[in-house]
């Protein structure tokens, strides 16, 4: 497993690129790199599970490790989804993590992600993409 490292600047404040990362509607458009339909279901509070599922019901479970509000989330993946149905892989643990930092009057967005390597390639693909859709939902 390695550590994968982002970052991206947001000409908006902390609150609102907070609510594009994570509101219903937001989080369906910025993570639609990583898999068409993607979305999350959550209560959204600290300790909660979470689902990161498409639209067939498949996708990764796990648990909201951190949050504080319009600063951090940091996400701990447990297993898959597969039709539904949960089931722990050897992976789980692995984290993801979203700071959110003031830089002069603009928010840095620094994201760490734990991933097998054959993945690598996946994410040094997606994740770009899904911060600069990030970027165009917030700096509306």
């Amino acid at each position: 497993m390695v550590t994968l490292k982002y970052k991206i600047y947001i000409d908006a404040p902390r609150e609102k690129v907070w609510e594009s990362l994570w509101k219903d509607e937001n989080y369906r458009i910025w993570s639609e790199p990583f898999t068409p339909g993607s979305h999350a279901i959550s209560d959204w509070n600290e300790s909660d599970p979470i689902r990161f599922i498409d639209s067939k019901n498949n996708g990764m479970y796990g648990v909201i490790e951190t949050k504080i509000d319009n600063e951090v989330m940091v996400f701990k993946q447990l297993g898959d989804v597969l039709d539904g149905v949960e089931m722990e892989r050897d992976w789980a643990g692995a984290r993801e993590q979203y700071f959110l930092l003031n830089r002069d009057g603009k928010t840095k967005v620094k994201l760490s992600v734990d991933v097998l390597t054959e993945y690598i390639d996946y994410m040094n693909e997606a994740v770009p993409k899904a911060l600069e859709k990030l970027k165009l939902i917030a700096e509306k």
